[in-house]
């Protein structure tokens, strides 16, 4: 951090105490969580000003690294908010060697916390959505005593990082009896999940009824998290297909073809399902697999594929891997070039079109191959599939992240125009340059004409 950024932290932090002292009813708060881990005497004061926050509902602390020793004052300080509701502390925690000897002082302010909120109000309200900060080391302390404290009533929550000394039988029975009510999960770093992969699908096989689940995926680089995407997925279908309205993954680098269709095919309640590939693609399901299986979720609102005209299969490669069990060859995915016929083009946007409640599209092509080709006909008239979409008539917004609109011309935004009366907006995946050549081209223009509140905008092709 530059000198003039502390700087400006230190007067921050010297500032804010008073800031609360004179806001006292505020109700959501967000703050970079180093204020609170400088000067000792600030700190104290920032630490006095936000627990008298009574009203606060909401309170996210974010970007650092902050020392035991801080962490525990401020869960002292914020466990006792009377209404405090969402809690999200989303930095790093340095824990101590020693950190197990301190639990007698978690519990005793786990203790006070409990007493301050009953005390305060006539009906105690407990915390409903929570996300612990993540460590760098093998430990996470605060888990299992705050999901067994009575200050939760969880609805919403990030899978915590759990040590490695929990076993998955425990975190699945600790989740099912004390988060009957936990609905919505969020998987922040699907790489540091796919260190405790078992830990991570306890916690979900944990949850009842659960509705939505989002994962991201901050590798930058192909591969690394296709491991732990499918074993999730296969825990979300088998456990949750009933009830699972969401699964949203960004910045995705493997999902593999057979688990999405999975997905499609099985979870009938599903509203929104929504895969963003990284700039490297690696996400992309196939156009067999998208046509073969009949898809479950016919109530779909918003849809995010990444398609491919690759198909994947697994063969041994020449690498062991193994242990004192025994050892196996490395399965390796091969991707093999498919031709892709007219009819199966048809198909699968006959397919989409039968989405009647869908208003969000967003289509792209995988990139992870480095080959787009072929997919620049396919949202055209009359050999493509853009007529099968006629039926689209709630659409709102549409992407096309690759070249979906290179083979486009006046009768496709014609299309649009009759066949899509709730069309708002139209987004390219494209650069700047490009998008301001798009715009000036004859079709589009016309499209601008007929539609004056249409929006059109573009997006970085390489931040998908």
């Amino acid at each position: 951090m530059s000198s003039s950024v502390w700087t400006e932290f230190l007067v921050a932090s010297r500032f804010l105490g008073l800031l609360f002292h004179h806001n006292r009813y505020l109700t959501h708060l967000h703050l970079p969580a180093i204020i609170f881990d400088g000067d000792e005497e600030d700190a104290r004061h920032c630490l006095d000003g936000l627990a008298g926050l009574h009203y606060l509902q909401h309170l996210t602390l974010h970007n650092a690294a902050l020392a035991q020793r801080t962490i525990f004052a401020l869960l002292r300080a914020c466990l006792a908010l009377p209404r405090l509701k969402e809690l999200f502390l989303d930095f790093t925690a340095d824990w101590e060697d020693d950190v197990h000897q301190h639990m007698p002082e978690l519990e005793t302010t786990i203790a006070d916390a409990l007493r301050a909120r009953s005390s305060a109000l006539s009906s105690a309200i407990k915390i409903t959505a929570l996300q612990l900060p993540e460590s760098e080391s093998d430990m996470n302390p605060l888990v299992f005593p705050l999901l067994e404290s009575g200050l939760l009533d969880l609805e919403s929550c990030t899978i915590p990082q759990f040590g490695s000394d929990n076993h998955p039988d425990l975190i699945e029975r600790t989740v099912r009896e004390r988060c009957p009510r936990l609905r919505h999960l969020r998987c922040l770093s699907l790489w540091r999940a796919s260190l405790d992969v078992q830990d991570t699908c306890a916690f979900i096989r944990g949850c009842s009824h659960l509705k939505t689940f989002r994962g991201n995926d901050e590798i930058n680089h192909c591969g690394g998290t296709g491991d732990i995407l499918r074993q999730i997925a296969s825990t979300l279908v088998q456990c949750h297909s009933s009830t699972l309205e969401e699964i949203k993954v960004l910045q995705c680098t493997r999902f593999s073809s057979k688990d999405q269709r999975s997905i499609l095919s099985q979870c009938k309640q599903l509203k929104r399902f929504w895969i963003v590939p990284h700039e490297y693609g690696g996400c992309g399901v196939s156009f067999k697999d998208l046509v073969e299986a009949a898809w479950m979720c016919a109530e779909l609102e918003e849809l995010g594929l990444t398609m491919t005209r690759y198909i994947e299969f697994e063969e041994e490669s020449g690498e062991l891997i193994g242990g004192l069990a025994g050892f196996a060859r490395r399965p390796c995915v091969i991707k093999q070039k498919q031709a892709i016929a007219v009819g199966m083009v048809k198909r699968l946007y006959a397919r989409i079109g039968q989405l009647r409640n869908l208003r969000v599209l967003s289509l792209g092509a995988d990139k992870s191959w480095g080959d787009v080709t072929g997919f620049e006909w396919d949202l055209t008239l009359p050999n493509g599939g853009l007529d099968e979409l006629a039926g689209l008539k709630d659409l709102a917004d549409f992407e096309m992240r690759t070249n979906l609109w290179s083979g486009m011309g006046q009768a496709e935004v014609e299309f649009m125009d009759e066949q899509w009366p709730r069309l708002r907006k139209i987004t390219f995946g494209t650069w700047s340059t490009t998008f301001k050549e798009l715009m000036m081209e004859p079709h589009w223009l016309w499209l601008q004409a007929q539609r004056p509140q249409l929006q059109f905008g573009w997006t970085n092709p390489a931040n998908e």
